[in-house]
């Protein structure tokens, strides 16, 4: 079974704290109360009183006979606050208001939550804890990343029928390994011959291997399996088995002994001067019955053929032989006689099918005891084994009551009879596959046993002299009795997400095993596992929608965040897969989407021109340019020092302005701050320092205006009282009475004194 690692937390728990946790129950209508507090933020429970919640309560006192319809205020059920009830007042009438209570505070319970990390990385098998949260032990555990384990130790080796031969090709085969990730990658098998070192012979994907038997008189088979991650299992060793020569049956037979001629050695004679070669013969043949030479073909008729030319003249048992040296008549001379010798000959058969190794008699040839032997068949013959089983493909998994067509290679062996099938569960007693026939497929129908977890196929040839092969193995298949979910999940993969964007995670789920309970999750990231909607599966497909919202760098599922911080730029992952109740699951369905965080506006202020030399009357302007990067709608505000800050823009990106009066100001530092702020919260800020000097310089001339605002509808005259310095200072007043907007139309108010 797969592992994974798994984090463990300590478990806190708390009373709620939201005040809209529990209800309040309409109780009846009473006249007017004279008095209550105007807010209530809730129940909570604190040391003190850690069995029995409080009812918190805040605002100010006030009357509700004297405030208007619809004031609530709020009551203690006691001066303790800590049990009874808590009431609420709504005023419906003059001299009426209808009374709610809280109900039962006391039974409000604690909630419990995951707390701090006890411990990292626990390795267990899938379900030994909560995928995420709280086990029987009382702690609370997330299940994070698988773990890879090694492949299981490979199964016992299936020894080769008969004996082992030298030269034999045999099939070795072992039980198959498992491993829980289902990366299994290969077999690494090695032999031991003669008891030496340890020799790697082959690394098979599957779990056997046609080997040739070396020369040797014993042999041993080791194997391990490894994964694609290079985890190795233990090495499964078998036993040492015997090898020998191979048997072969003999025949004996009697000697005999034959006379014959033969012919003799060449003798040179050296060279012979003046022999006419034109009687010569080109060619000789030799009677190994009667020992005589007689020449062939036509005589040369040259009586100084060319130099090398052969010529011969026979004269019963002699030969005469003469190569000629040149165009003259002098030739090399040479001579043989045959002789007579005596040999021996397989005579009458004496005996047939005696065994015998391989070299035990010379084959067709006398042996030191006198006989003639032949040798036969193998006595032990092995034929060519099938070839391996291409149906089903290896890797697959089968269904209940699924019906096979087993289908395997033919054996390259010649005169084969029969090719014998073979099934068995769970590693159990083997059984044929239907009747033994000479064809290459079978058909099988796979059990409804849910006890029955494995099954296993096996077959081998024999030729029409009984003769068999090796067996050759299957692997052995996993049945799987639960069918796991499929999932089709409608999104498409490569989004990229603006503040506020959604994030839809929708498709069906389907499990044919009706009954199950089948759960929809998802997971972004490497986060936690979050289910999206579950069903009791009734032959319908589940339908799944879930909307999830980017806001703030962060990914919520309503109201709750579902990642960390995602970064800009960077792939993030949601994983969507369906699970059952009975352990199945589906492929995992993933798809990557990328966020771009919500950006602040850029603000930019314009240069201030030179503002020396100003009278209270006039202004400062400030302007500037605010552009959002989303293109997202921004408003600007201005602020004085700690008066109240105005807006000054507000909509699509562009230029600003406002005007800043001289008398706001106060004399020295003052401090205007400019703020922008798009629709979703980010805010840019502008700090501008500005000096107000006050010049304190005598003014030959100077003029002071002041407004006045009328108390009344009409005024008829309005009198100033001028305070001067006595001296040449002169001093001319004047008034000009308008309405609002109006041109000011300013005429001299007459001197008094």
């Amino acid at each position: 079974m797969v592992k994974y690692y798994y984090d463990k937390y300590n478990v806190n728990e708390l009373y709620p704290s939201d005040g809209s946790a529990w209800p309040w129950v309409y109780d009846a209508t009473y006249s007017t109360t004279n008095g209550g507090i105007d807010g209530y933020s809730g129940i909570s429970v604190n040391d003190e009183y850690p069995t029995m919640p409080r009812f918190n309560f805040s605002g100010s006192a006030v009357l509700l006979n004297s405030t208007p319809y619809g004031e609530v205020v709020y009551r203690k059920g006691d001066t303790s606050g800590h049990a009874g009830y808590a009431y609420k007042y709504v005023k419906t009438s003059d001299t009426g208001a209808a009374r709610y209570i809280l109900s039962n505070p006391l039974l409000i319970t604690k909630s419990k939550y995951r707390g701090s990390v006890a411990q990292y990385n626990i390795v267990a098998e899938n379900n030994t804890y909560p995928t995420d949260g709280i086990h029987t032990d009382g702690y609370w555990y997330v299940r994070k990343t698988p773990v890879n384990t090694a492949p299981t130790m490979p199964g016992a080796f299936t020894n080769p029928t008969g004996e082992l031969e030298i030269g034999d090709s045999r099939v070795i085969s072992w039980g198959a390994s498992s491993d829980a990730e289902g990366n299994l990658q290969r077999y690494i098998l090695e032999a031991s011959i003669n008891g030496g070192s340890w020799t790697q012979i082959a690394t098979p994907t599957t779990n056997s291997f046609t080997y040739t038997i070396p020369t040797a008189t014993s042999i041993a088979f080791r194997v391990k399996a490894r994964d694609t991650e290079g985890l190795e299992s233990g090495y499964r060793t078998g036993p040492t088995l015997t090898v020998s020569k191979p048997k072969y049956y003999w025949s004996k037979y009697n000697n005999s002994t034959y006379s014959y001629y033969y012919e003799g050695a060449w003798f040179e004679h050296g060279i012979q001067n003046g022999y006419y070669m034109d009687t010569a013969y080109k060619g000789y043949n030799f009677n190994s019955t009667n020992g005589t030479f007689t020449v062939t073909g036509q005589p040369w008729g040259i009586v100084n053929p060319p130099a090398g030319s052969t010529g011969y003249n026979a004269d019963g048992r002699n030969l005469h032989r003469y190569v000629a040296t040149g165009n003259d008549s002098r030739v090399t001379h040479y001579s043989k006689t045959s002789g007579m010798t005596t040999d021996n000959v397989r005579g009458s058969l004496v005996q047939s099918n005696i065994i015998g190794e391989e070299n035990t008699y010379p084959n067709n040839v006398r042996h030191s005891d006198g006989y003639w032997y032949i040798r036969g068949s193998r006595v032990n013959a092995s034929i060519a084994p099938p070839g391996a089983f291409t149906a089903p493909a290896p890797g697959r998994v089968l269904e209940p009551k699924q019906s096979l067509t087993l289908t395997f290679g033919a054996s390259s062996a010649s005169g084969i009879s029969t090719y014998e099938v073979d099934y068995r569960y769970n590693g159990g007693s083997w059984a044929a596959v239907g009747a033994y026939a000479n064809s290459l497929s079978r058909a099988f129908t796979v059990t409804d046993d849910k006890s029955l977890t494995t099954v296993e196929f096996r077959v081998r040839a024999k030729n029409t002299s009984n003769v068999y092969s090796d067996y050759v193995y299957s692997e052995a298949f996993t049945i799987q009795h639960n069918k796991a979910p499929t999932l089709s999940l409608n999104m498409d993969d490569s989004q990229t997400l603006y503040e506020n964007d959604t994030l839809t995670i929708s498709g069906t789920a389907m499990d044919a095993d009706v009954g199950n309970v089948v759960s929809v999750k998802y997971r972004v990231n490497d986060g936690n596992a979050r289910t999206i909607d579950a069903k009791v599966m009734d032959g319908s497909a589940l339908v799944f929608d879930r909307l999830l919202t980017f806001k703030q760098g962060i990914l919520y599922d309503g109201s709750t965040a579902v990642s960390g911080k995602l970064e800009e730029g960077k792939s993030n992952t949601i994983t969507v897969w369906a699970e059952d109740d009975q352990g199945g699951k589906s492929a995992d369905a993933k798809r990557t989407f990328f966020v771009v965080a919500n950006r602040p506006p850029v603000l930019t202020l314009n240069p201030n021109t030179d503002k020396s030399n100003l009278i209270p009357g006039d202004v400062i302007t400030i302007s500037g340019s605010v552009t959002d990067p989303e293109g997202d709608s921004v408003k600007v505000f201005c602020k004085l020092n700690d008066a109240a800050a105005n807006q000054i823009h507000e909509g699509e990106s562009g230029n600003w302005t406002f005007d800043l009066s001289l008398k706001d100001m106060k004399t020295g530092k003052n401090t205007v701050v400019i703020e922008a702020e798009d629709s979703y919260g980010a805010k840019t800020t502008k700090t501008l320092q500005l000096t107000n000097t006050f010049h304190a310089t005598p003014l030959k001339k100077a003029t002071a205006m002041w407004r006045i605002n009328s108390a009344s509808t009409t005024t008829k005259e309005v009198l100033a009282w001028i305070q001067r310095v006595i001296g040449d200072l002169e001093i001319d007043a004047e008034i000009s009475m308008t309405n609002a907007g109006e041109q000011e139309n300013f005429v001299p108010m007459d001197l008094t004194n």
